[in-house]
């Protein structure tokens, strides 16, 4: 008789996160998380795992806040943030993939946020908050902020975030933007820069300003590395997350579809100076995507019914989704070599997330890693997928997990989890709440409802001015259709959501 989850377990769970494979495609660096209940932190490193063999090891120690893995474009370093305990700063390091220890290179006096290489390893673009320009003021309580489009946890003025340029070295910092406006919101809204094909310029998603009450405003502008100079390249607002085509001249980037907030995000496509939509005929979300190395297909990822799913898009015409054996991709995981292999982290829902890998978009994936294996000798609720005819006529679907040691004839209480966002969607990836839930005796329904990402546009539209009623009316939907398989004790329905799904709740 096997044991079932138990809170004790969560201390085991391995979190793997911004896997990079090589330029050659023969290894993968990752971050591992690992909880330490001890100190109630986290303990990180990177590791590098061969692709052949899956073979793995350890290339950094005892370091904290580490994030955001790049190779070097000739895979001979690997870039990444750091907490400097010098500096009291994130900052950037670079290490020699051939031995030697990271080396620190640059020295910003609030930190690094995001960077990327140029195409010939020579200088890194990187984004940084503006220092306060009062401080002495503000230590004499000359603090007043104003009230605006900013988050109500503001408690002081915002200070924008511009982007700089440094040798991959560490010389010569030299900023590039200046100006009330920003390359971030103060809630975190903020894209890679993207370096040209030719190394001179560096494209940038610019916000109106900090506050993220405006963050939909954003545009892509480029700046000139040497000059300095500006100039607006898309001026269609919401867009962000630009990247260059490997080959070509081709700019994809993403942007709600039509412009329309209440859409699914498109990726769009900048090519010979017209801009299109390449996702239009799939008329669904995507929160990401990679280029192929052939620089006429992209990888999408996003989430399709009840599966997180990866689709191959060419620049124009038919998209396909790949087969990846009921594994459930994360977001923003992938990362594509140039031999066309890639890699993801991913889950199921009865095993937590491992890094996979994939020789060619028609390949299955394979395994990488074993982080989290000692989950498969626990006992754990079966999950289906439940599907029902919502109001409004939409094909509505949700998450269903049996009770651990489930016995049919008999009925169970039933505890709903239900979504944040409202854009999200749940899906068969491995939820520790629901297991912890079925290993009480309970079925856990994760119902999805309009709003939500995974069952197209017109679905995620729908809960435009019909925020509270539509939603609420889906989920009762969803409840009656598991009512209706006889294994509810309908006396004992509990409710619970995070985010949205508390305003659900309420």
């Amino acid at each position: 008789h096997k044991e079932s989850f138990q809170l004790k377990d969560l201390r085991k769970i391995v979190r793997l996160s911004s896997p990079k494979i090589s330029p050659n495609g023969k290894e993968v660096a990752v971050i591992v998380t690992k909880p330490d209940w001890k100190t109630d932190k986290t303990k990180q490193k990177i590791e590098l795992i061969n692709c052949n063999d899956a073979s793995c090891r350890t290339i950094t120690y005892q370091r904290k806040g580490i994030s955001s893995l790049n190779w070097s474009p000739d895979g001979t370093k690997l870039a990444f943030l750091a907490h400097d305990s010098k500096t009291k700063h994130t900052q950037l390091f670079v290490m020699p993939m051939n031995g030697g220890d990271p080396i620190r290179i640059t020295d910003s006096k609030t930190g690094v946020t995001s960077y990327s290489w140029s195409p010939n390893g020579e200088k890194i673009a990187y984004i940084a908050q503006d220092t306060v320009p009062n401080p002495k003021q503000i230590k004499h309580h000359e603090d007043a902020f104003k009230v605006t489009d900013n988050n109500y946890e503001v408690r002081a003025a915002v200070e924008p975030w511009h982007l700089w340029v440094i040798s991959s070295t560490g010389k010569n910092a030299k900023r590039l933007t200046s100006g009330k406006w920003s390359l971030r919101g103060d809630q975190g809204s903020m894209s890679k820069p993207a370096w040209t094909p030719d190394g001179k310029s560096i494209v940038f998603q610019k916000f109106p300003n900090v506050w993220e009450g405006n963050a939909w405003h954003s545009v892509l502008d480029e700046v000139h590395v040497k000059t300095g100079k500006i100039s607006v390249l898309v001026s269609e607002e919401g867009s962000g997350s630009p990247e260059f085509a490997p080959k070509g001249s081709a700019l994809a980037f993403i942007r709600p579809r039509n412009g329309d907030q209440n859409n699914g995000f498109a990726v769009y496509i900048r090519k010979d100076g017209k801009i299109y939509d390449a996702t239009a005929a799939l008329a669904r979300n995507f929160n990401s995507f990679a280029w192929l190395p052939d620089g006429k297909n992209l990888l999408l990822l996003g989430k399709k019914g009840t599966l997180s799913s990866i689709w191959e898009q060419p620049l124009k015409g038919n998209s396909k989704v790949l087969d990846l054996d009921h594994i459930n991709v994360n977001d923003g995981s992938l990362s594509v070599a140039k031999n066309g292999s890639f890699v993801f982290t991913g889950s199921t829902s009865e095993h937590p997330m491992e890094l996979y890998l994939m020789r060619s978009v028609n390949s299955k994936p394979v395994q990488l890693t074993y982080v989290n294996n000692f989950v498969d000798s626990i006992a754990l609720g079966k999950s289906v997928t439940v599907h029902w005819k919502g109001p409004g006529g939409f094909e509505e679907d949700g998450v269903l997990t049996y009770p651990v040691h489930f016995e049919k004839g008999k009925k169970y209480p039933l505890a709903l989890v239900i979504h944040g966002g409202p854009e999200w969607a749940s899906t068969l990836s491995f939820s520790s709440l629901a297991q912890l839930l079925a290993a009480q005796g309970m079925l856990v329904f994760q119902p999805n409802y309009r709003g939500s990402t995974n069952l197209g546009d017109a679905y995620q539209h729908a809960i435009y001015r019909n925020t509270g009623k539509g939603p609420g009316e889906d989920v009762m939907a969803g409840i009656k259709k598991v009512e209706n398989m006889g294994i509810v004790d309908k006396n004992r329905i509990g409710v619970s959501g995070w985010s949205y799904g508390g305003y659900m709740t309420s």
